[in-house]
């Protein structure tokens, strides 16, 4: 594969393509080393923000001394979470089709009364 093609494929975790999830990586680096120099910023929300892209990119995780003991905790949450939005997702899923087919079939005898009533 050629750079251009690499570059736009999508990270739908992050929604990001791949080309601008390297551009925010150089960002979030910058950020967090600049918060580090200046004493100021949240370098605890940056780092995990590094984590979470370079998760979805699939290199391996860099580890943060603010990060220290909330891996554990955030990767039981955020599968459960996951968990929680796919159920939720299928019961509108569900509820989705049972209201279009239930629109359908009014429409369809509608349409059959009219056509007989002629």
């Amino acid at each position: 594969m050629t750079w251009s093609e690499i570059s736009q494929i999508y990270l739908p975790e992050i929604g990001l393509t791949f080309g601008a999830a390297i551009n925010s990586l150089k960002k979030l680096w910058f950020s967090y080393k600049m918060a580090g120099k200046s004493g100021t910023g949240y370098r605890a929300d940056i780092a995990y923000r590094i984590n979470e892209v370079q998760a979805a990119m699939g290199v391996p995780k860099s580890r943060f001394p603010e990060l220290e003991g909330m891996e554990e905790e955030s990767a039981a949450e955020e599968i459960q979470l996951r968990k929680e939005e796919e159920e939720e997702n299928k019961q509108e899923d569900d509820w989705n089709v049972d209201q279009v087919l239930g629109n359908r079939e009014q429409e369809e005898e509608e349409t059959d009364d009219d056509w007989f009533a002629d």
